[in-house]
């Protein structure tokens, strides 16, 4: 197996796994309406061996890192939910989550089995707790739901024992890794499809514009095919990993569409804070503020510590201030990170010979941008306003900035510049040279 291949197509996945942590809608993140402060539906507190909802764990495990955690968690459900909808929302989104585990388990894919096994855990609890206590039992119920919601990032882990596969089979190349993620994702969409099915028969009324998207979704993979056969491989892979990663989150807005029809809701609101909401400990929430930058833990820790009351609501504004300006951090590196990649290409086909080489010496000569420093300046303050007029990040801005310099350096000089093209170049005798050299 070609190693640097294989690095490519993993880095690939790692992108679209970060992807779905932002942006997968999730069943676990459910809720939608005003906020109705108590006064409307129930508000039940109950405790729960080991319901970890923010991750997949089974019943007789505790996290490893946090062993001094306690192995009760209190869940409040906020929704006026009867043991019967709750039941029921467990079933129906274990029957339109099924097609996507079973395909994991056909791959041997660990995860299909946790989330399977940790779901029907909790699903039996709620059906013996019924004839007990059918408060506990709902909320049994609901989160044995939750963590079938999970289950779309199966998808991932499918892809990754898929190219695995292929490279034990076959001299291993960049084409063949393209190809396989068609594969998987024409199987996807199969399986996407049988889900539909299911949900459509449970009598639901399909989210949205699901159609539209399972079509567009369609003529993507055709795009797809025909971007490899013409030998444009960079394109096709990155258009590959977007439709394969288009297809999860469109699973993933099926079983949202389960939630938000059970409970109610607006399938197109974020559905989630007030469905469940996980209660801890003050020995908990003091691990918590272990991992908060310093100025945030000594504000809260010390109200900890002398027992006063914690306000949340304080908590969260501050916590959301951190992220606010870690993202602009982020935001910040992306914009240099885009910017010293134009620049290669820039001063790259600078000394090119042919006609676009000279057009753009000449368009340098003319904005006076021969020196380096001056031109990091201008391409800086080009990537900046393509920044905040577009609201674009990592590879689309860097599409898009090329695309406005091109234009710039075509207008002024009368040659046609593509520096887009000259950027793909660039990329396939970089992988080319890694691979020989290996």
């Amino acid at each position: 197996m070609n190693a640097s291949i294989m690095r490519i197509a993993n880095i690939g996945l790692i992108a679209l796994i970060l992807l779905s942590i932002m942006y997968l809608p999730s069943a676990i993140v459910l809720t939608g309406g005003k906020e109705d402060h108590g006064q409307h539906g129930s508000r039940t507190n109950t405790t729960i061996q080991n319901t970890i909802t923010s991750s997949i764990t089974t019943p007789t495990q505790t996290r490893e890192q946090t062993p001094s955690l306690s192995k009760s968690y209190r869940v409040e459900i906020n929704v006026s939910l009867s043991y019967d909808k709750a039941i029921l929302l467990a079933y129906n989104v274990r029957n339109v989550s099924y097609p996507i585990i079973e395909w994991g388990i056909e791959y041997n894919v660990s995860i299909a089995r946790t989330i399977l096994r940790t779901g029907d855990y909790f699903l039996n609890l709620s059906k013996r707790e019924a004839s007990i206590n059918k408060t506990t039992a709902a909320v049994h119920a609901v989160v044995a739901a939750i963590h079938y919601s999970h289950a779309p990032i199966i998808a991932y882990p499918v892809l990754s024992a898929s190219l695995k596969q292929y490279a034990q089979q076959y001299n291993y190349s960049f084409t063949l890794v393209i190809k396989c993620i068609i594969n998987k994702s024409i199987e996807l969409k199969q399986i996407l499809l049988e889900a539909k099915k299911i949900y459509v028969e449970l009598g639901y009324t399909l989210p949205p514009d699901f159609m539209n998207k399972t079509a567009y979704i369609e003529q993507q993979i055709n795009s797809t095919i025909k971007l490899l056969e013409e030998n444009y491989t960079v394109y096709a892979y990155r258009q590959a990993m977007r439709t394969y990663h288009d297809l999860v989150v469109l699973y993933g807005e099926l079983i949202k569409g389960v939630f938000a029809e059970v409970l109610g809701v607006n399938p197109k609101e974020h559905v989630s804070d007030r469905l469940l909401v996980k209660k801890v400990s003050v020995r908990e929430l003091d691990i918590v503020l272990n991992k908060l930058p310093k100025h945030i833990r000594e504000k809260i820790a010390e109200k900890i510590m002398n027992k006063e009351h914690v306000c949340w609501k304080e908590f969260e504004k501050t916590v959301l201030k951190v992220a606010s300006e870690y993202r602009e951090k982020v935001k910040e590196k992306i914009i240099g990170n885009v910017v010293g990649i134009i620049l290669s290409i820039v001063v790259r086909a600078s000394q090119f010979p042919n006609e676009t080489g000279k057009a753009i010496r000449e368009w340098r000569i003319q904005n006076q941008l021969m020196n380096t420093i001056r031109l990091r300046e201008y391409i800086g303050d080009l990537v900046k306003n393509v920044t905040e007029n577009y609201n674009l990040t990592g590879i689309q801005l860097l599409e898009k900035c090329l695309q406005i310099l091109s234009e710039r350096i075509t207008r002024a000089t009368g040659v046609e510049v593509d520096l887009e093209h000259i950027f793909e170049s660039m990329i396939k005798i970089h992988i080319t040279h890694h691979i020989h050299k290996r």
